[in-house]
């Protein structure tokens, strides 16, 4: 499935005419933030291989196309989500495997805070008692995000240091990093601007951390959401803070399963370098300016170089992100945490094919039916043309033919909802949007302190302040933009204005007794 529906032989990427890179950084940030499943704890699935329970390997056969590494009788390791036994509206009260949720499925910037309380006390600056822990490099003379053991990631100098951050995944990518540390000196901007007005150092953390909640529920719906869900699919789950927000006790806002697969569609957005460029976005003349993505993974090298992290946030919104579409890039889908020492080395793509398997979820097509939309035809009528795919073009219909499903009504959710063609007005085929719609509002009506709402203690005033503040400000206020795009950092189509002309949080709003 991954060699004849999504790969793309020509090196040329396939750029968005409608989404910067912001789309695929800070979507891999939320995810971060709402979903992480744990895997099993076993130390080697290729040797251990008949463990089906805790197992799911690849094996490359001689029909597939491979690499110098993925050769035939090749192992590719697949770790099952761990498991969780219990009884569902189906199963007659007989326990079904089931997957967990290891982080909180709000939008609460768990991924800045932690979701627990070790970790976020981990995270807290044992001087002030109010800030995040920074680092300071040295040699640049510059702080950095805080440090962690050196065993979570891969360092190729001696003054490196692996993150430390909220969520555990903050080195995937330097880009990644480069958000995590964007909100960490958020946190401490605003926790400095509000630490004269309260009594104890707790309370200001704790402000603190509210407001920057809010913030980010507010750029997840206000900005980002719009950036690739259709206006119409903004209107049909109210997704849009500007709605009338009514708590929904009965919501249940935890994640539905179908949601780990169609989130991945960033995966198709995965550029294929990382780049450092300057204020003015042109890549000056340094050394380690660029790298290609595979080189990246767990690697914090690029965020060494001078001004690293903010020369990340310049390239994230100087270029326009690879097209949402069925394409991988082969950084991830041939390259993915490659060791070639070992000769090891992942197909994102055909991963995200067995996590759906070892999730026992339906195929595309159930989906299509619980979305409400067409359903698929049984058989491949007329080579594919007649087979229902109404949301496909006829050249992918024939792949998704040839990659060998028997029927149409066996196509994997991923492969399907990857593969559509966008909405109008958006970046996802219907399918996807869908069971993300639906998702974000169980997060948002189902959230008792979700920042509209009375519970979350906010005024008319301070959510007014909270609605007028954007990424591009925070962006702004912390990496020394000149000018970006505004109103939403997401979208091409939104102009470069100067910071200057960017409204800033109003912080009086939230000053005790203003």
């Amino acid at each position: 499935m991954s060699n004849n529906v999504h790969f793309e032989p020509s090196p040329e990427e396939k750029l968005s005419d409608t989404n910067t890179l912001y789309v695929f950084a800070m979507g891999q940030f939320i995810d971060h933030d709402i979903a992480m499943t744990p895997e099993s704890e076993i130390n080697d699935c290729c040797e251990h291989g008949y463990d089906l329970d805790n197992c799911f390997n690849i094996i490359i056969t001689e029909k597939d196309k491979f690499s110098n590494i993925l050769v035939p009788g090749h192992c590719m390791e697949v770790k099952r989500s761990a498991a969780l036994f219990c009884p569902d509206a189906t199963s007659n009260n007989r326990p079904r495997r089931q997957q967990m949720d290891a982080i909180t499925s709000f939008v609460d910037a768990s991924n800045v805070y932690g979701s627990d309380a070790q970790r976020q006390t981990s995270l807290r600056d044992d001087s002030t008692g109010f800030l995040l822990k920074v680092a300071f490099d040295y040699q640049l003379h510059m702080i950095r995000i805080g440090n962690n053991s050196n065993d979570t990631c891969t360092l190729t100098e001696p003054r490196q240091q692996c993150s430390r951050a909220g969520d555990l995944r903050v080195d995937e990518v330097p880009t990644l990093s480069t958000i995590h540390f964007l909100f960490v000196l958020e946190h401490n901007r605003i926790a400095n601007k509000l630490k004269n007005f309260y009594a104890d150092t707790e309370t200001i953390f704790q402000e603190t951390r509210r407001i920057v909640i809010a913030m980010m529920q507010k750029i997840v719906y206000d900005e980002f959401l719009p950036a690739v869900v259709s206006p119409q699919g903004m209107h049909n789950f109210q997704l849009a803070s500007s709605s009338q927000y009514i708590y929904e006790p009965d919501t249940d806002p935890t994640m539905i399963n179908p949601f780990g697969i169609a989130f991945r569609f960033g995966h198709s957005m995965i550029p294929q370098q990382m780049i450092l460029l300057s204020r003015d976005l042109k890549q000056e003349i340094l050394p380690d300016i660029s790298e290609n993505t595979e080189e990246t993974f767990f690697n914090p090298k690029l965020t060494y170089a001078p001004l690293g992290y903010e020369r990340l946030a310049n390239y994230l919104s100087a270029i326009n992100a690879p097209k949402r579409d069925h394409i991988i890039e082969e950084a991830v889908r041939s390259r993915l945490f490659i060791d070639r020492e070992a000769k090891t080395t992942f197909d994102l793509v055909a991963l995200n094919i067995q996590r759906g398997r070892d999730h026992g979820l339906p195929s595309y097509n159930e989906y299509r039916k619980w979305c409400g939309l067409t359903s698929v035809d049984r058989n491949w009528n007329n080579n594919g043309a007649d087979s229902g795919l109404t949301d496909h073009s006829l050249a992918l219909i024939q792949m998704l033919r040839e990659a060998g499903y028997d029927s149409p009504q066996d196509i994997d959710l991923f492969v399907g909802g990857i593969s559509e063609q966008s909405l109008k007005g958006g970046s996802l085929g219907p399918t996807f949007e869908c069971l993300i719609g639906a998702q974000f509002r169980r997060m948002k009506y189902g959230d008792r302190f979700w920042f509209q709402n009375k519970d979350a203690g906010f005024n008319e005033y301070q959510i007014a302040a909270i609605r007028r503040y954007s990424l591009s400000k925070i962006l702004c206020n912390n990496y020394n933009f000149a000018e970006i795009n505004y109103p939403s950092v997401f979208k091409v189509s939104d102009r470069r204005v100067p910071c200057s002309e960017i409204p800033d949080l109003d912080l009086a709003a939230f000053i005790p007794g203003k």
